[in-house]
């Protein structure tokens, strides 16, 4: 619950995780298009919880039969930052889906 302090109110609804966990709250995206792209030492995001999040999304895509519309990866020695690298893993994967 620390990293929240991390994050303005933008990032969530005030007291709605009283209610969900994250990883409910993002697999109501499914099956759209959903590409999590995160670096290891992002103190804002903890690998466990995106391991957490990311293994329960996978299972609700895989209901639907849309495995292929949902990936999500860990960048190994980077944190709270979105590189060129990763700027081309998701502009292929949203020209490609």
């Amino acid at each position: 619950a620390d990293g929240l302090s991390s994050h303005d109110i933008y990032f969530y609804v005030p007291g709605i995780l009283q209610h969900f966990d994250a990883e409910t709250i993002v697999s109501l995206i499914a099956p759209r298009l959903l590409l999590s792209l995160n670096g290891d030492r992002d103190p804002t995001s903890p690998v466990s919880g995106i391991r957490t999040i990311t293994d329960e999304v996978a299972s609700i895509y895989a209901l639907y039969g849309a495995e292929d519309r949902f990936q999500s990866e860990i960048y190994s020695d980077l944190g709270h930052v979105f590189t060129p690298e990763m700027w081309k893993r998701a502009m292929d994967w949203l020209t490609v889906g």
